[in-house]
C-alpha cells in the first residue's frame, strides 16, 4: 500500500503545477489541460510502481549526494554481469520542463537498455525553487562527481557519456557549450565549472532536446499552455494566492538567448560578440565532445534540435550527428513499459548512444 500511496502522489504532483494557472478567461481549455494530464499520469502509475521496486536491488546506490543542496542527490546502477563499471558511465539528466520530474521516474529505460554499462541519475534544483543557472550549475557539479566516481573505481579509462531528455537535454548542451566557450577563451565561466573539461566526455547526448529558448516559448504559445508554463513565471504555492515566481529563465526575454546553446554556438550576439564562422569557432569545434541528437519526427519542433546541428556544423564541428526517429513522440518510450518501447531503447537508442561515444 506504501508503494501504491507513492504512485497517486506522484500523479497529483505531476498535475498539480498545470493547475495552479487557470484563469477564468481560459477555464474549458485548461480544465481540459488537467483533466487529460492527470489521465495520462494516472496510467503510468504501474510504471512507476516497477521502477520502485527495480531500485530494491543491492547494484543500486540510491541517493548519494553530489552537493549539499537539498535536491543534490543521484542514484547509481551499477552494470549486469559486469565487474567494475561496465562498457561506459552514462550520467543521465531527466525532462519535466524545468519544474518537475525525479531520477526515479526516469532510470528504468536507460539503465535497463545500457545494462552492461554504468548509469547515473540524477536530481537537480527545479523552478520555482531555482532557475536556469542554478540548474546548470547542478549539472556541472554531477558530472565532476562523476568524473571523480569514476577516478576512484576504475583502474581503466571508462568513457562518460553525459545524456539529458528534453529540458535535460537542454540544461546539459548548456552545461558543455558554456564549458567549452571558457575553454576555447571566448567566455569566462567559474564556481563548478572549473571541477570538468569537455575532454572528459566522451558524448553528448540529447534526446527531444530544447536548444532554443525564444523558440521553443512561441511553440508552447501556439500550444497554448505558455500561461502553465515556468518560463514565464507561475504562482509559488497551489494553495496561496501568492504571486507569481520569476520566470525560470529570467524575466528579461532579451536576455534569453543566454540559455539558448544554438545562439551561443552560433555566436555574433549580446553575449558571445565574436562571429564564429572563423577561427574563435574552430577553438570552439576543438573543445566540444562528439555530439549525438535524437528526435522524433511526431515531436514539434524538430527545428530545435536541427537549429543547435546546425550552429554546430557552421562552426566546423565534425563530430556531430542529428538522426530523426521515424514515428517517435517527445517521450521516446521513456514512460513505457512494454516490450516494443524497451526494444525500442536497447535497439535504437542504447546502440547510437554507445557508438557516439566511440567515434
Amino acid at each position: 500500500m506504501e508503494v501504491v500511496g507513492k504512485g497517486l502522489r506522484w500523479a497529483v504532483t505531476r498535475v498539480a503545477p498545470i493547475a495552479e494557472r487557470v484563469t477564468s478567461s481560459s477555464m474549458v481549455k485548461q480544465t481540459s489541460l488537467i483533466v487529460s494530464s492527470l489521465l495520462f499520469y494516472l496510467s503510468k502509475i504501474p510504471f512507476l510502481l516497477r521502477c520502485i521496486l527495480a531500485q530494491r536491488h543491492d547494484r543500486v546506490l540510491k541517493d548519494v549526494r553530489y552537493g549539499d543542496k537539498e535536491r543534490r542527490v543521484l542514484d547509481v546502477y551499477l552494470p549486469h554481469n559486469r565487474t567494475g563499471l561496465g562498457d561506459s558511465v552514462v550520467l543521465y539528466v531527466h525532462g519535466g520542463a524545468w519544474y518537475s520530474g525525479k531520477k526515479l521516474y526516469f532510470a528504468q529505460q536507460p539503465s535497463r537498455s545500457l545494462k552492461h554499462s554504468t548509469v547515473i541519475v540524477i536530481n537537480y534544483t527545479l523552478h520555482p525553487e531555482g532557475n536556469c543557472s542554478e540548474m546548470v550549475d547542478d549539472v556541472c557539479r554531477a558530472i565532476a562527481w562523476t568524473k571523480t566516481f569514476i577516478m576512484q573505481r576504475s583502474k581503466e579509462q571508462t568513457p562518460l557519456i553525459l545524456m539529458g531528455h528534453s529540458a535535460g537535454a537542454h540544461l546539459c548542451a548548456m552545461a558543455v557549450v558554456r564549458r567549452a566557450l571558457s575553454e576555447a577563451g571566448l567566455r569566462a565561466e567559474e564556481g563548478s565549472f572549473l571541477g570538468w573539461s569537455c575532454s572528459d566526455l566522451s558524448a553528448l547526448v540529447g534526446l527531444s532536446g530544447v536548444y532554443h529558448i525564444s523558440d521553443h516559448f512561441e511553440h508552447e504559445a501556439t500550444r497554448g499552455v505558455s500561461e502553465v508554463s515556468p518560463m514565464c513565471g507561475r504562482k509559488k504555492n497551489l494553495f496561496t494566492t501568492a504571486g507569481l515566481a520569476d520566470p525560470v529563465m529570467g524575466a528579461d526575454r532579451s536576455l534569453w538567448d543566454n540559455n539558448s546553446p544554438s545562439k551561443l554556438v552560433e555566436g555574433d550576439n549580446l553575449f558571445i560578440s565574436q562571429d564564429l564562422r572563423g577561427e574563435e569557432g574552430l577553438r570552439l569545434s576543438r573543445c566540444l565532445p562528439p555530439v549525438l541528437l535524437l528526435h522524433g519526427t511526431d515531436d514539434v519542433p524538430v527545428s530545435s534540435s536541427f537549429r543547435f546541428f546546425s550552429a554546430l556544423k557552421r562552426i566546423q564541428h565534425s563530430s556531430c550527428k542529428l538522426r530523426y526517429l521515424a514515428g517517435c513522440d517527445h517521450g521516446l518510450g521513456i514512460y513505457e513499459d512494454t516490450g516494443g518501447a524497451s526494444k525500442f531503447w536497447a535497439e535504437v537508442i542504447a546502440q547510437d548512444v554507445l557508438m557516439a561515444s566511440k567515434r
